[in-house]
């Protein structure tokens, strides 16, 4: 067997007698057998510090990333999880408000030239700026806080944990190399067992000293985070603004929008005031109840504007304060003061009721 079999057999032999010391050593300490070499407080502390940051890092990492896709389905986690390993950013996705923005383009499309089309039409436009938004915030937040985030716990995290693992094991060696100097009887395996512990001293010495210095630097990697969290929230802050900005614009045209359907349209023509007004007169002597709603022609008989309107849908009244219509059919509509902005009076021969605008079309 060469020299170099004979060391390899040599290094596993050892390996494995100082696995199985090391397991009897742990062993006796939990029953109370043998001494255990403690850690100061100072160090515990530090490694209890560790421990929560890892902890709380790890939740606040994977709450955030719900927020930011919360639809994301398991095939995209594991690309994600693929490209973060591989250094590179997440995919750009069509996000849900911008599949809200194509369903409303299509149906304004369909729609047509009519109030609703047009409103669907401006919503698309809106809903699909605030995807854009969405996507820039999720860009930004991704390499505001999780990618540090993530940094800090792949590679200080996991090299503490690494080197703490280590330190376990030469304290390990360093009371089971005390328990044997305990043991030994004759001079010759006293001077070994001094040895022996002399160098498992240093070695943890020098380990618990690396690992030490390693535990302290995540206070200053906390302070980078304090940064981190900054930029987050400033990212968070500029994408609302943004939002913000975009649904006042459209909260402003939708109104405007919406008064231009209410606009006011050309007058009647003499004879079909007169018209009106001989179908409102007969209207009248009906009943006692037809008598109410003169009184209340007679009231708006002074407005200024009446207008003629095509009824695009069919529509059903609900209460006998509405008027039934058909798709197609022209009927005269004006405003009254106290009606609901989302209605209009509506007059055809001797009926009369209130309607949605959104049914109408104003000629």
């Amino acid at each position: 067997m060469g020299e170099e079999a004979k060391q390899s057999v040599l290094n596993v032999t050892r390996g494995v007698l100082s696995t199985f010391n090391r397991a009897r050593q742990l062993t006796e300490e939990k029953l109370g057998q043998s001494e255990k070499t403690d850690f100061d407080q100072n160090f515990e502390n530090l490694s209890a510090r560790a421990d929560r940051a890892k902890l709380w890092t790890e939740r606040i990492v994977k709450q955030t990333e719900t927020i930011l896709r919360p639809s994301a389905g398991s095939n995209e986690k594991i690309e994600d999880f693929v490209r973060g390993k591989l250094g590179k950013g997440l995919p750009t996705r069509t996000v849900p408000v911008e599949v809200l923005a194509q369903n409303m383009k299509s149906a304004g499309e369909d729609y047509g030239n009519i109030p609703l089309g047009h409103a669907l039409l401006k919503c698309a436009e809106t809903e699909m700026a605030l995807g854009e938004a969405e996507k820039e915030f999720v860009s930004r937040s991704v390499n505001r806080i999780i990618s540090p985030f993530k940094i800090f716990l792949t590679e200080e995290v996991r090299s503490i944990q690494k080197e703490k693992t280590i330190l376990g094991r030469k304290r390990l060696d360093l009371d089971t190399a005390k328990a044997k100097q305990k043991r030994a009887k004759t001079t010759q395996a006293m001077q070994a067992a001094d040895a022996d512990v002399r160098h498992c001293q240093n070695e943890f010495d020098r380990q618990y000293e690396l690992t030490k210095l390693m535990l302290e630097g995540v206070a200053k990697s906390q302070v980078s985070h304090v940064r981190n969290l900054q930029d987050f929230i400033e990212a968070q802050e500029a994408y609302h603004k943004t939002c913000a900005e975009h649904l006042q614009l459209l909260q402003q045209d939708l109104r405007r929008s919406f008064s231009a359907v209410n606009a006011t349209a050309p007058p009647l023509s003499p004879d079909e005031e007169a018209q009106l007004a001989a179908s409102s007169s007969l209207a009248s002597q009906g009943s006692a109840a037809a008598a109410s709603d003169v009184t209340t022609t007679q009231s708006f008989s002074s407005a200024p504007v009446h207008r003629r309107a095509k009824v695009i849908y069919d529509y059903d009244a609900v209460n006998e304060h509405e008027l039934s219509l058909l798709a197609d059919e022209v009927v005269v509509v004006y405003n009254t003061p106290g009606l609901d902005s989302g209605y209009m009076m509506a007059e055809r021969g001797g009926e009369k009721g209130r309607v949605p605008v959104a049914y109408i079309e104003l000629l």
